[in-house]
């Protein structure tokens, strides 16, 4: 019985550490731009995780455009996702995902008007992962620590209300026994003189 309950305890605390993970797995994909003249400005790519932030610089001038990847996954649904085109390199803006397309395809006619459009000065499009990894993660961790308190707990308050059961009431050896009912006599033999 200790046996299983080290073995659910451990699976238990597997699942909440998978929910940690999937937490700080989670990052939001931002690209941000800003136009100083026609031709100059700097852009930026970050990834801004639960636990840290990288960040990577080029040049206004390196942005060609963006454009929309679509996956057909096995079970047939698809999955989307941005990706940039900086100096002849594809750079992605997170991961596939599934969902609408229309956000990502409106992301994507975002970044291609500021290029075109040189009277834009600034662009700002994210893609938001740090949410639903929390809720996913979350979910994985509160079903782990539930287990886990189970395992804990249970036998606890299983023994505590068994020490609180009422013992059904034995009787008391020291007392004497009931007496037997006296036998009912016979009207006959009660005295031989009143005979007929």
């Amino acid at each position: 019985m200790k046996l299983i309950r080290f073995a659910a305890g451990a699976l238990a605390l597997v699942i909440a550490l998978i929910g940690v993970g999937v937490i700080t797995a989670g990052a939001d994909h931002i690209l941000e731009c800003q136009r100083e003249s026609e031709d100059q400005g700097r852009c930026a790519l970050k990834e801004e995780g639960f636990t840290q932030t990288q960040e990577r610089s080029f040049p206004l001038q390196d942005l060609e455009g963006a454009r929309l990847d679509e996956y057909i996954f096995g079970h047939g649904s698809v999955g989307y996702r941005v990706e940039f085109i900086v100096d002849g390199q594809v750079i992605p803006l997170g991961v596939l995902t599934h969902g609408d397309r229309g956000p990502r395809a409106q992301m994507v006619n975002q970044v291609n008007d500021f290029v075109d459009d040189t009277t834009i000065t600034e662009l700002h499009v994210a893609e938001h992962e740090r949410g639903f990894n929390a809720i996913v993660g979350g979910g994985f961790i509160g079903f782990g620590l539930l287990v886990l308190s189970l395992i804990v707990f249970l036998p606890a308050i299983a023994g505590a209300m068994s020490t609180r059961t009422p013992s059904r009431s034995t009787p008391d050896l020291d007392t004497e026994p009931d007496r037997a009912p006296p036998e009912p006599s016979d009207p006959w033999d009660e005295d031989d003189s009143n005979t007929w």
